[in-house]
């Protein structure tokens, strides 16, 4: 049971639901037939979040929403509910719960959201996959199966091996393509995005609005500074990335995944609260 997944779930379908009290129609019934399924494993203790700061950003006369599915955040999309109204008018809301993380982009298809050349992703490809099989290959040597049981000086190896290898990649690029990244993680193609945090300590709604279109730059690799092992800090324009590499599966694979919590480090300045300013 995944209960960060369940609980970001229970999250969505309260905005959903509050959605649908307000006479708004859902477009896609099974997917959110999907999360109804999902948030009946939430303990019957755990009150639904008050999402009724959205009211004061909905678009005017609001009569249909979509849900979104997974593969639409592989495309680069961040929204998980997308509220429309017969005009053209949309709003695309960003569900966090206690984690403030805007894309989980996989390390090794990192490069697929840059225009390169094949010769470039075949390099980044290799070079990824002889990491994955040296861990793979100690792993068996000394017979750990599961990842987290590696000496932390092995696993630090392998973190800073990957994102070493995004590094070269992002010196490799010209601004036309480190500005495609940018775009790809900074989810401007959710123009009009929102972002719901529901902070289960304090109990609260904190709503956010992405206006990166007026700080955007192309991805600067330059600014590229090496945290630690598992995490960089790279930006663009007036936006400063942190990436945390972690891997996604807890068994060592000859096919291991790892993908990155991608945050905004200076998320305060960038995309302020603006409740205050609503009520």
């Amino acid at each position: 049971m995944n209960l960060a997944k369940i609980s970001g779930d229970f999250l969505e379908k309260t905005v959903c639901d509050f959605l649908i009290s307000k006479g708004i129609v859902c477009k896609n019934p099974l997917r959110l037939k999907q999360l109804s399924k999902s948030v009946k494993l939430m303990p019957s203790t755990k009150k639904a979040p008050d999402v009724s700061v959205l009211q004061y950003v909905l678009p005017p006369n609001a009569d249909h929403f979509y849900v979104a599915c997974c593969t639409e955040g592989k495309r680069g999309l961040t929204s998980d509910v997308r509220v429309h109204n017969a005009t053209g008018d949309n709003l695309g809301i960003s569900c966090k719960r206690n984690n403030m993380s805007i894309k989980h982009p996989s390390a090794r298809a990192l490069v697929s959201h840059i225009p390169v050349s094949d010769s470039i992703k075949t390099a980044y490809f290799q070079k990824y996959q002889q990491n994955i099989t040296r861990i793979y290959d100690t792993g068996m040597k000394i017979q750990k199966v599961r990842f987290k049981d590696l000496d932390k000086s092995i696993k630090d190896d392998c973190y800073l091996s990957l994102n070493l290898n995004v590094r070269t990649l992002l010196n490799s690029c010209n601004s036309h393509q480190l500005m495609a990244l940018a775009i790809y993680l900074l989810s401007m193609q959710d123009p009009n995005l929102h972002l719901l945090h529901w902070n289960d300590q304090h109990e609260v709604a904190h709503l956010h609005q992405f206006t990166f279109t007026e700080v955007i730059d192309c991805i600067d690799p330059s600014t590229y500074k090496q945290l630690t092992p598992s995490t960089f800090q790279i930006s663009a324009g007036g936006v400063i990335l942190s990436m945390r590499l972690h891997n996604t599966c807890s068994s060592i694979k000859q096919k291991m995944s790892f993908q990155y919590d991608t945050k905004i480090a200076n998320f305060d300045q960038v995309c302020p609260i603006i409740n205050e300013k609503m009520v």
